[in-house]
């Protein structure tokens, strides 16, 4: 993730995690939840600063990894993450809360905020859906 620029490993951790739960686990789950998965696994290890929810003139940042001076050398790409979720159920909603995401994920990219906390070269912009607890959908439009 931080030098090649794939996420599918982290990813493919939550999917495990996802996996584990119960059904009553995911009664209530929602973006937040997985946002908090999300979260864990990448305060273990300390390359980022990590901001979620970052306000800015376009909306919510759900997830902006930013670059430690400290370890630049290790550190090839910053990434903005969009989060979504959709219950097992509404499964049908996939095409148009990715359409949603893209376009959320495009104007965060585009913004004042952004354009200025981190360098355009490297930087990731990345969907990721969350349907149920089996599938993992990521879009990439870096």
């Amino acid at each position: 993730m931080r030098m090649q620029g794939n996420i599918e490993p982290l990813v493919e951790v939550v999917k495990g995690i996802l996996e584990d739960l119960s059904n009553r686990d995911l009664i209530k789950m929602d973006e937040k939840n997985v946002k908090m998965m999300f979260l864990t696994l990448l305060g273990v290890d300390s390359t980022y600063f990590i901001k979620s929810e970052d306000e800015n003139n376009n909306g919510y940042v759900d997830l902006m990894l930013k670059r430690k001076i400290q370890h630049k050398n290790i550190t090839k790409f910053e990434w903005i993450i969009e989060l979504k979720y959709i219950k097992e159920s509404d499964r049908n909603t996939l095409e148009k809360v990715k359409s949603q995401g893209l376009k959320q994920l495009k104007m965060y990219g585009e913004s004042e905020m952004v354009q200025e906390e981190l360098e355009k070269e490297g930087l990731k912009k990345l969907l990721i859906i969350v349907v149920g607890k089996k599938d993992i959908y990521t879009v990439n439009l870096s």
